[in-house]
């Protein structure tokens, strides 16, 4: 599997054919695995929405712009997208990055 880590992984051939096998699990572990499947996905192709290591779909990860500020809350129970305003000061950095990234 492309953008996995070996460490992570467990490949299993049983009468159905191969299949893999997440050894960790764990409240913290299974967010740090969704965080990288979000994170590999962007790698791949630019959008971090798709599927995670099970072949499940990730929660909906809106585009981010100015007039529409949706993140992506990495929870207790797993991610979930958040429409809420940006607190000021989460919001002034956020203006300070877009403002660097047109400069680019």
């Amino acid at each position: 599997m492309v953008g996995r880590q070996a460490s992570d992984l467990l490949q299993e051939s049983t009468a159905e054919g191969p299949h893999v096998v997440m050894p960790f699990t764990g409240r913290h572990y299974d967010l740090a695995r969704q965080m990288c499947d979000y994170f590999c996905n962007f790698i791949k192709t630019g959008d971090p929405n798709g599927k995670d290591l099970c072949g499940l779909d990730l929660p909906r990860w809106e585009t981010w712009s100015e007039e529409k500020p949706c993140t992506m809350m990495f929870l207790r129970d797993g991610a979930a997208p958040s429409s809420e305003p940006l607190p000021p000061f989460k919001s002034f950095i956020s203006g300070q990055i877009m403002e660097r990234m047109r400069k680019i």
